[in-house]
């Protein structure tokens, strides 16, 4: 499931789901996408927002305010 978050916040979702690709197929896309030096950025940014999602469901207080799969 955190796979196809990670593909929906690429934008490339939808293709693996049209394919009805298997885990590694989903996990070799991610991989191929996040070596492309044009994605640098893009993947830069969510290993930021996913990091303070962590952080915050790691919190006594925030964690109840934080909806997240």
């Amino acid at each position: 499931k955190q796979l196809l978050l990670i593909c929906d916040y690429y934008g490339i979702a939808k293709d693996l789901k049209n394919a009805k690709c298997n885990k590694s197929d989903i996990l070799n896309t991610i991989i191929i996408y996040e070596n492309n030096i044009e994605n640098l950025e893009k993947v830069n940014k969510r290993n930021q927002l996913w990091h303070y999602i962590a952080e915050l469901k790691n919190d006594k207080f925030m964690k109840k305010y934080v909806l997240w799969n």
